[in-house]
């Protein structure tokens, strides 16, 4: 959402001069990086704590009754 039309338009500075306010362009790339790694290391630390939490054995899920 945020990274992709950056890379669009850096990809029309190859053959167009770079704007005066590319600063702007390439902060906004750099922060929807450093957001996207928040993101993904928060979830894959969420994924290890699943799997490391034991879960409650109180109650069964299934009845073996005939």
């Amino acid at each position: 959402m945020f990274v992709a039309p950056m890379n669009a338009e850096f990809a029309m500075w190859l053959t167009n001069p770079v704007p005066p306010n590319w600063i702007r362009y390439r902060n906004q790339w750099e922060y929807a990086h450093a957001i996207n790694a928040v993101i993904k290391i928060v979830g894959f630390g969420l994924l290890i704590i699943s799997v490391l939490v034991e879960t409650p054995k109180g109650k069964a899920t299934h009845s073996h009754q005939l």
